[in-house]
């Protein structure tokens, strides 16, 4: 997995890195700690944007729902 450290948002970059590593990893295996690991983003802001790992799991696969949808290949 690449690691997610473009200039978007905090937000943003959990939402990639978790639909990326569910892509990898599942949801069982995917840990908050390894959201976090791969974006640079503290625990303050992650739970500042999400409640917890469902709530971000959701968002990413909201996304993605949504950009298949749109015909775009990749949010």
């Amino acid at each position: 997995m690449s690691s997610v450290t473009d200039t978007s948002t905090s937000r943003q970059r959990l939402v990639t890195a978790m639909a990326e590593l569910l892509w990898e990893k599942g949801y069982a295996a995917t840990s908050p700690r390894d959201v976090m690991s791969a974006t640079g983003v503290g625990q303050g802001s992650f739970y500042h944007h999400f409640s917890g790992k469902h709530e971000l799991a959701v968002e990413a696969i909201r996304e993605n729902v949504a950009a298949a949808l749109a015909g775009d290949p990749a949010p």
